[in-house]
């Protein structure tokens, strides 16, 4: 008996799980979509996306013969990960100048207790001036403020295999020509 095997890909635009995909351009923007939604575009590649290659699995498993795909165990490994990040507040600027507001505390204040010159807080506050991390940590254990923020990334395996995966379908409107 013979098994036909398909990996399905799913289609960047509509979200469609097809068998291949084909890499477009839309107003400088390269996706890889389904051939429906490849109308909307240019090709840019005359081949299709290929399938990664399979493999038996050898040894205590081979009873079930289940072909793995290179992107499957890779998949497994994106998952597991994720990252932590640390960033600076959108809004730091604000947060410092409320905090320095409340402690009825001038800029040369600050500066003379932080030592960190007033002008860099003048521009910290403007947000003409991005603070080192050493000057965040400075800061924000002066005010007792917190100017960063954690970001947690899952990685693009994890998020595809979530139910709630968006393509740019869902997002995008397409507007029919009219002549």
């Amino acid at each position: 008996m013979v098994k036909l095997l398909v990996n399905l890909h799913r289609c960047e635009m509509c979200g469609r799980e097809v068998p291949h995909l084909v890499e477009i351009e839309i107003e400088g923007a390269r996706l890889l979509v389904c051939s429906s939604c490849s109308r909307h575009g240019k090709k840019v590649v005359k081949k299709t996306v290929s399938q990664p290659k399979k493999r038996f699995v050898r040894g205590p498993a081979q009873a079930s013969k289940t072909p793995i795909t290179t992107k499957e165990r890779s998949k497994k490994t994106i998952q597991s990960r994720s990252e932590e990040t640390i960033v600076l507040a959108e809004d730091y600027d604000k947060r410092l100048r409320l905090a320095r507001q409340k402690m009825n505390l001038s800029q040369k204040d600050v500066a003379n207790k932080t030592k960190i010159s007033a002008s860099n807080i003048q521009s910290f506050e403007l947000k003409k001036l991005r603070p080192t991390d050493k000057q965040i940590k400075i800061l924000e254990k002066f005010f007792g403020i917190t100017l960063t923020e954690k970001i947690i990334d899952y990685g693009s395996g994890e998020q595809k295999s979530s139910k709630s995966y968006q393509t740019l379908g869902d997002i995008v409107v397409i507007k029919k020509k009219t002549d």
